[in-house]
């Protein structure tokens, strides 16, 4: 796609978008986005976050990107890192529709996937054909201990994968993992030798998470969703993003960091300037999602500019 073209299209494809449903709009938007490229000159802002190398301190949050197939188009935004998934052992269809809502005013939205994914097989697939620039985090996520070992011993000698993300916050877990995530990340670390992050709600105490993450020698990427009825969706529940959630990430990621000195990326609701340099002075790295989907790859560049003046 052409320079002109692109900055031609892109104000009317996000207009045709805010007037389709969100289920419509999240498969158009996939559908398309598989064979564009845009025309950004990447920045070198590398920094460290753990063990891993980043192009930049503002990376793709887990959920954009569920199946590797949009990590072309995703490398062209100059992300500091892209994150695939989250994907299971098997494939899963998720939720019926619909399970996306969308509150424009407060720039969220409220999802209720429910894990759908092709499987880890097709995925990985997917990532060995990839050219991408960017570091890619694989999140993985399961329903008992076994499917994360399956997991990690299958991504043992997978040479793309910077770093996992082990998610045990999905609200499609219920409260599965409250209690049980050092189990799950347990069955991940015994197997794997490169950077793993665990992926946390608001609800699991600070003083845990910072215990697991010193015990283990892994991140945290924090936080997930938050859970809220929404009676528009199929499932009448699903988790809220977005800059409604803001507030809560951070309160949780101060508190996270009074008691670790663990790699942190920041995850909920950043959207300006502003909010990405604030979560900064407590997080290594942040990741960002539904302001993406709601500016189109001109949220990230603007973000990720802050940092290159």
């Amino acid at each position: 796609m052409s320079v002109t073209v692109f900055w031609v299209m892109l104000p009317r494809a996000s207009l045709l978008a805010s007037r389709l449903p969100p289920d419509i709009t999240h498969d158009i938007a996939r559908a398309a986005l598989r064979f564009i490229r845009l025309p950004f000159a990447c920045r070198d802002l590398e920094r460290r976050v753990g063990r891993m190398t980043v192009r930049g301190p503002i990376g793709i949050a887990a959920g954009l990107d569920k199946d590797g197939s949009l990590m072309g188009f995703l490398d062209s935004m100059c992300p500091g890192f892209i994150t695939v998934g989250t994907v299971l052992p098997y494939p899963r269809k998720g939720n019926p529709r619909p399970r996306l809502a969308r509150y424009r005013e407060a720039l969220s939205m409220c999802n209720a996937m429910g894990l759908n994914t092709p499987g880890l097989g097709p995925v990985l697939a997917r990532i060995a054909r990839s050219r991408a620039r960017a570091p890619i985090v694989l999140s993985i996520g399961g329903f008992n201990v076994g499917d994360f070992a399956y997991m990690a011993r299958a991504l043992r000698d997978f040479p793309k994968i910077s770093a996992v993300e082990v998610n045990v916050s999905s609200p499609t877990y219920g409260n599965k993992w409250l209690n049980a995530a050092d189990e799950a990340v347990t069955a991940v670390a015994k197997h794997l030798d490169l950077q793993i992050f665990l992926k946390v709600s608001h609800t699991m105490p600070p003083k845990l998470v910072a215990r697991l993450m010193d015990e283990h020698g892994v991140g945290a990427t924090a936080i997930n969703t938050v859970p809220i009825a929404e009676p528009s969706l199929s499932t009448g529940r699903g988790g809220l993003s977005g800059v409604a959630v803001y507030p809560v990430m951070l309160r949780y990621v101060k508190a996270l960091r009074a008691h670790t000195d663990g790699p942190i990326i920041a995850v909920g609701g950043v959207c300006s300037r502003g909010q990405a340099i604030e979560a900064l002075r407590h997080a290594d790295a942040v990741a960002v999602l539904t302001c993406i989907t709601y500016f189109g790859p001109l949220a990230l560049r603007n973000l990720t500019n802050a940092f290159s003046q």
